[in-house]
């Protein structure tokens, strides 16, 4: 009689992070530049590609070298306050589509609070729930 063992489960992500694929609005301030972090510009915007509780995937038209750090401020839930927290530039990578550039940029959400990442985890359940009940996920 042959032994077989069950295969071991393989998870289709292989983060640290459940991530989300989600398009939200993103103001974020440049905090090496001291004009940024002083606010004496306005912020910069972008948008999410993706969203997990320890970081995203932003796509914006400014380039933000490797090691760059933001402050980053984003709306989950309709009605109540934006997530602020600090995250780091890990990646940037260009892309082009004809005339216009845009820079994918992979983020590392810098030690945010135990509130900030439990908001977002509660975000990304209630997404992929609803995903699940439309059937696309």
């Amino acid at each position: 009689m042959e032994d077989r063992k069950a295969p071991k489960p393989v998870s289709a992500q292989k983060r640290n992070f459940v991530r989300v694929d989600v398009l939200l609005p993103v103001s974020f301030n440049v905090v090496n530049e001291q004009s940024q972090r002083l606010r004496r510009n306005a912020p910069n915007l972008g948008c999410s590609v993706n969203l997990s509780s320890g970081g995203m995937l932003l796509a914006t038209d400014r380039e933000l070298p490797t090691g760059t750090r933001l402050l980053l401020t984003f709306p989950l839930f309709e009605g109540e306050a934006e997530v602020w927290t600090d995250a780091l530039v890990l990646v940037s990578q260009r892309q082009q589509e004809g005339a216009l550039k845009k820079f994918l940029c992979h983020l590392s959400f810098d030690s945010p609070d135990k509130d900030t990442q439990d908001k977002i985890m509660k975000f990304i359940f209630e997404k992929q729930r609803s995903l699940r009940r439309q059937g696309i996920a």
